[in-house]
């Protein structure tokens, strides 16, 4: 494989699941919790910022924090919005991604490197401390959510955007407290989409260095 094609491949490793925790987040959670119905379809259900870490072998793994959901209070714990103060975060279980060429772009579908299936889970902390260099503080609250990963495709497109499409089955939820509202993360709408920008990886002369952690940020918009 070419320098080329492994950026664009690392580029678009960012939305491989990123787009998952996401997907069907919003639509059952303000509608059962709070009483607000299912966003209308387009609009903007949730936002989030993360990082997907690339490790030697090639796997990937996405942590990260939601910025943006309607409706539900204490995303934050004090100060601006950041990683470390993020109440409500999400991280995956280890993936690798098969390529497929298509002049310049770069499709990519995933697969679990344990087990039959991507899973991605949902965590809520009162007391955030989360850090990038440190992944597994992103899983240090308690679970409120755990979806299978099914179907999904990325596609890259340089030199640094990606988009991707996914279905979600939720596996188990959990009622929480955030703030003074009940929140469960714990029906599937009917689906959605992730607009996805990332930064591309640095390059050591023309070839991309493992490990790495690509920095990315997105919208979901509901489809009704």
């Amino acid at each position: 494989m070419n320098s080329k094609s492994r950026s664009l491949i690392a580029v678009a490793l960012v939305a491989a699941t990123g787009c998952a925790a996401l997907l069907y987040f919003q639509q059952r959670t303000l509608a059962q919790s709070t009483g607000y119905g299912g966003r209308a379809a387009g609009a903007i259900a949730a936002q989030l910022a993360g990082r997907a870490l690339v490790s030697h072998d090639q796997s990937v793994q996405m942590v990260g924090y939601f910025t943006t959901v309607p409706g539900l209070p204490e995303l934050f714990h004090s100060g601006g919005p950041g990683e470390g103060n993020a109440c409500l975060t999400f991280r995956s279980s280890r993936f690798r991604v098969d390529p497929v060429g298509n002049g310049n772009l770069v499709h990519l579908f995933s697969s679990p490197v344990e087990g039959n299936s991507v899973l991605l889970d949902v965590y809520y902390d009162p007391s955030p401390d989360q850090d990038f260099a440190r992944p597994e503080t992103f899983s240090d609250g308690t679970k409120v959510a755990v979806f299978r990963v099914h179907s999904g495709m990325t596609t890259a497109i340089p030199p640094a955007y990606g988009v991707c499409y996914t279905s979600l089955e939720l596996v188990s939820a959990v009622d929480f407290e955030a703030g003074n509202v009940r929140v469960n993360i714990g029906g599937l709408g009917r689906g959605g989409t992730l607009n996805f920008l990332s930064s591309p990886p640095e390059l050591s002369g023309n070839a991309v260095q493992f490990p790495f952690a690509i920095p990315f940020g997105g919208s979901v918009s509901s489809v009704q």
